[in-house]
């Protein structure tokens, strides 16, 4: 309304801001310089920290969003063991593993009512899913990939990949493929990358690099 911008942080380590539904606090991403990830509150007018939420050793959160209730966040889970679905209640401080890990890529979960919706690639290709009760039921089956779930009045609104790029595509929920489906780990090519590590690299303060203009045409 006033077309003025406001800086309500400062100094801080916080990403991916969602808003509650009554718009008072904002929930985001916090890793402190140890690597350890929070679920951090903070007040929308001042910025002020209200509660931080430490994930359990070795998980990192992203793309937090908030139930309409406001007490409760869905959010996905990565961690060594791959990604995940995770559930943290914001008043007893606790965190849930939705799903068993795997190494699918899991994007913007949101909720609507008590269902989550989200994306994954499940049978080499993206598309828009649903999560109830630990039933999943594929929610679009389209022809080349569907991204960024909203869900309004029954409608899931979605980006469906074409040969022109993205569009925005919607289907009522009564009249999706409502197809029950299972999450399996993808098959990778070769055995060896699901176990891959990187090699250590010894260094030592003494090693020195040349610095030389980044030549566009050479790349």
């Amino acid at each position: 309304k006033t077309k003025q911008k406001k800086t309500i942080t400062y100094e801080t380590r916080y990403y991916t801001p969602t808003l509650s539904p009554d718009l008072q606090h904002i929930a985001c991403v916090e890793v402190d310089e140890a690597n350890n990830s929070y679920l951090t509150i903070v007040d929308t007018y001042h910025g002020t920290k209200i509660k931080s939420i430490k994930s359990p050793i070795g998980i990192h959160i992203q793309q937090p969003q908030y139930h309409s209730s406001g007490e409760k966040i869905v959010a996905i889970g990565v961690s060594e063991n791959g990604t995940t679905l995770v559930e943290i209640d914001l008043k007893n401080e606790k965190l849930e593993l939705l799903l068993p890990w795997g190494n699918q890529q899991i994007e913007r979960p949101i909720y609507y009512d008590d269902t989550i919706f989200f994306k994954t690639n499940i049978d080499n290709k993206d598309d828009i899913f649903s999560l109830n009760k630990g039933q999943i039921v594929r929610i679009t089956d389209t022809q080349f990939g569907a991204f960024n779930p909203y869900v309004h009045q029954n409608k899931v609104y979605f980006n469906d990949y074409t040969l022109k790029g993205l569009k925005i595509n919607h289907l009522t929920l009564n009249d999706s493929t409502a197809q029950t489906v299972r999450i399996d780990k993808i098959k990778t090519l070769y055995p060896n990358q699901n176990t891959f590590q990187i090699p250590a690299v010894a260094t030592n303060g003494d090693t020195t690099y040349s610095i030389s203009k980044y030549n566009t045409i050479a790349h």
